[in-house]
């Protein structure tokens, strides 16, 4: 094998300074047999470079494997950090993928310097899939990653926004505001405590009454409730979407074991509030289905209030019921195993008060527990006092 690799090897043009796509045919296959002797010998980062030099896809497979192997994954880190440019020229999804993998070997910096200059897209991607496997690796780069998806995956910009809280709110929001990236611009306007602006947006320039009622209901401002009210009765067109949004959020806080730990909507954000402050005579187009389940939903709950009452009622009562017919029923009292429920003596035997004084024992019966008659008019001697003093204390 050693012969025959270094018969190769003379044969080839020096490889350093001939470019691989300068090779002739032969050449090259001489270079993928080089490569697989390597590779059969052990020396997978070898191979690698012989592939990596040929531009070949192979060479992923073996940079795979020479990560996992413990000697040749320094190796690997080395071939790879100033090759990440012609990595991605090879086949940019594996390339993203491999570096995604081993970022703890290939650090994101590395990464982003190797892709200056390159497609913002290779960068964008491998950014994404980097928050998706580990959120704090590349959090450094995440105002980056806000201006990449702005450019060019919009609809994933709300989510990561969401997620993350590694870039400076003010920025983000410019950058919204330059793309016209309303419902984001909302979002960023919200976190920055700028309510009432977000909501204007929702509603003003975006007519999305399904989006700001669910905005509303993260704040549970009242404040906002009612501007978002107000709006809606000013644009009758838009009613329909609000009660059969309200409708749902109503249903969805009274559904019995769904309690979120938000707090509950103010008054003003049920169906039948905006009802009744409905102008008389207000032309609504399609409104009849959604005022038919208003009313559903209202005859429905006042069912549901009287009958848990009712099952409430009864099972109080009958609770009760079995409390005192537990404590009216006999109870059998065995002297010698039963203590004083007061002195804590058994009840054959006198209170240690009275020991010294033989005379006839009396036991008195409370529910299910006993006590000595002259223990218990002790005790209720000592509460008598004790009331005595508190209301003499309290005439002072």
């Amino acid at each position: 094998v050693g012969k025959l690799e270094e018969s190769l090897r003379r044969s080839l043009p020096d490889l350093d300074s001939s470019p691989a796509h300068s090779l002739s045919a032969e050449d090259r296959c001489r270079v993928e047999a080089l490569a697989l002797l390597n590779c059969s010998q052990g020396n997978l980062v070898t191979a690698a470079r012989f592939l990596l030099e040929l531009g070949s896809p192979e060479v992923f497979r073996l940079l795979r494997r020479g990560f996992v192997e413990g000697q040749e994954s320094a190796l690997a880190a080395e071939l790879v950090r100033p090759n990440v440019r012609q990595l991605y020229e090879i086949d940019d999804r594996e390339a993203c993928t491999l570096l995604v993998d081993q970022h703890s070997t290939v650090p994101v910096d590395v990464v982003m310097e190797g892709l200056q200059g390159c497609d913002n897209r290779w960068r964008h991607e491998y950014l994404k899939q980097l928050f998706a496997k580990d959120e704090v690796a590349g959090h450094g780069y995440h105002m980056l990653m806000v201006r990449l998806f702005a450019e060019y995956e919009p609809g994933g910009l709300l989510p990561f926004l969401r997620s993350s809280e590694r870039y400076p709110i003010e920025d983000a929001l410019s950058v919204c505001q330059q793309q016209g990236l309303l419902e984001e611009e909302a979002y960023l306007l919200g976190r920055a405590g700028r309510v009432g602006e977000a909501l204007h947006i929702l509603l003003e320039k975006r007519a999305d009454v399904e989006r700001a009622v669910a905005f509303a209901a993260e704040y549970q401002d009242p404040k906002l409730w009612e501007e978002l009210v107000s709006f809606v009765l000013n644009h009758p067109h838009l009613l329909v979407p609000l009660l059969e949004k309200l409708d749902a959020l109503d249903t969805l806080y009274g559904k019995v074991g769904s309690d979120s730990g938000r707090p509950q909507p103010p008054p003003t954000a049920t169906p039948a509030h905006v009802l009744r402050r409905l102008p008389p005579g207000t032309p609504v187009p399609r409104i009849a289905s959604s005022v038919r389940r208003v009313f559903d939903s209202f005859t429905l709950s006042t069912s549901l209030h009287v009958s848990c009452s009712k099952l409430s009622v009864e099972e109080m009562t009958s609770r009760k019921k079995a409390f005192i017919s537990a404590h009216l029923r006999g109870s059998m009292v065995a002297p010698n195993n039963r203590c004083c429920e007061v002195c804590g003596s058994l009840i054959s035997r006198p209170p240690p008060e009275l020991e010294a004084e033989p005379q006839d024992i009396e036991i008195r019966i409370c529910g299910q527990s006993a006590v000595h008659v002259y223990c218990y008019q002790q005790l209720q001697a000592r509460e008598e006092a004790a009331r005595a003093r508190e209301k003499e204390s309290s005439e002072r």
